[in-house]
């Protein structure tokens, strides 16, 4: 995906804004990370849980991080890092 679609995509889902001369695109860093992180996996079965990861993280259901080229997946309920158990083999 090219970095122009992915802003593009962003700023009319509402994930960033613009007021004045300021933009703000708090969740727009870190699913620009995600997506850079599908890149190179071809398992269809991984690319998917990418999507579902970012679709719950832009509904404000999860929050990930990066960490060694694992995803670690923080509930928002619980406030819980878990490392994501298909990254991890």
């Amino acid at each position: 995906m090219k970095k122009k679609t992915l802003i593009k995509f962003l700023f009319n889902k509402g994930f960033i804004k613009k007021e004045d001369n300021l933009y703000y695109a708090e969740k727009a860093f870190k699913a620009k990370m995600l997506v850079n992180a599908c890149f190179g996996k071809k398992d269809p079965k991984i690319l998917k849980k990418y999507i579902i990861i970012l679709e719950n993280f832009l509904s404000g259901d999860i929050d990930f991080q990066l960490k060694d080229g694992k995803i670690f997946i923080k509930d928002i309920s619980n406030k819980e890092l878990v490392p994501d158990k298909q990254e991890q083999g």
